[in-house]
């Protein structure tokens, strides 16, 4: 393996050397790549994946918040409110994790690479990718219902401050959620089938 590696990389020309990486950082990359990571479109998803998950925990917390202490079916709203925000955790966890996997492995050099891509590696990236995409298409559906219950919500009106800020909430959670699922879809559809 890693004679190919080091053949692809002496096939260039002196110029294509400069412009390009390392050995082996080229090597890291295709280890990466071998392990359902495809780069730079992956880094950068990740990097919105984790933005997004923490701004939707911050938003869930202040959406318990509000409809605890201003409607009336606070008890409902809470516990409808529960279940994204322990979701959104777990996404914040997953992508905190395959961000320490992803600079464990961009760091090492081949042989480290190679020593590092056991199973724990192999499966936080593969089942963390996809279980975010699946988050994300689930927590959009989730917020989306969420939005259509607070458009019909019929409260007095000292709830309704609180109604139309619940209401921002979740047309911004529901279109950020549905965005990174397309997104996710659209990297899924991009790989090749082998």
């Amino acid at each position: 393996f890693s004679s190919i590696i080091l053949f692809g990389s002496l096939r260039r020309t002196p110029s294509e050397m400069e412009s390009r990486p390392s050995t082996t950082a080229l090597a890291a990359d295709i280890v990466l790549e071998l392990s359902g990571w495809r780069i730079e479109a992956q880094k950068r998803r990740l990097i919105w994946h984790f933005v997004e998950a923490c701004c939707e925990v911050v938003v869930l917390v202040v959406s318990i918040y509000v409809a605890f202490s201003q409607l009336k079916l606070a008890d409902f709203f809470v516990r409808f409110l529960a279940v994204p925000l322990f979701i959104g955790v777990i996404r914040v966890y997953l992508a905190m994790r395959l961000v320490r996997c992803y600079c464990q492995m961009e760091r090492a050099d081949l042989v480290t690479a190679l020593e590092r891509i056991g199973s724990s590696h192999s499966s936080t990236w593969l089942c963390s990718a996809a279980t975010l995409a699946i988050f994300a298409a689930l927590l959009a559906m989730w917020h989306g219902f969420w939005f259509l219950l607070m458009v019909f919500y019929e409260g007095t009106p000292e709830e309704g401050a609180a109604v139309a800020t619940l209401v921002g909430f979740s047309l911004i959670c529901t279109l950020a959620n549905g965005y990174l699922w397309w997104n996710c879809a659209k990297i899924f559809q991009d790989i090749p089938d082998k």
